[in-house]
């Protein structure tokens, strides 16, 4: 849903512009329905071993008046 919106508000901006000619809107505005799509994460990421793995070794903060002492 995230990249269909980034696309609806491209179409937007490129009707808004008044400094494009009807031509060039229409290419920009079929250009854009061409972009790929590809968000998403790693095949690993539903293994769990995989995952723990991954993340071995990374401390697990239980209050987030730690984090915020952290990432200061």
């Amino acid at each position: 849903m995230l990249i269909a919106n980034l696309k609806t508000a491209f179409k937007t901006l490129v009707d808004d512009a008044a400094w494009m000619d009807d031509t060039t809107k229409a290419i920009a505005k079929e250009k854009v329905d061409f972009i790929s799509e590809f968000v998403g994460y790693p095949d690993w990421i539903k293994d769990k071993a995989a995952l723990e793995a991954y993340y071995k070794g990374v401390k697990q903060i239980k209050r987030q008046k730690d984090n915020i002492i952290i990432f200061q």
